[in-house]
């Protein structure tokens, strides 16, 4: 898949709350893209640990 190419998404999972419906539709992607995607959501999640951490410290400071 190259970039900017737009996803192709399955079937909608279905999930029901009080006064709402909600779809999450998830993308059909090769091993390879998916693996890409989820480094970069790993490193935000770092990077935003990270950053939390910091403005604990000043915080305590």
């Amino acid at each position: 898949m190259r970039f900017n190419e737009p996803d192709t998404y399955g079937e909608p999972k279905i999930m029901k709350f009080p006064g709402m419906i909600a779809r999450v539709y998830s993308p059909i992607l090769p091993p390879e893209e998916r693996e890409r995607r989820m480094k970069e959501i790993r490193k935000a999640a770092a990077a935003l640990l990270e950053s939390q951490e910091r403005a604990m410290r000043n915080l305590q400071k």
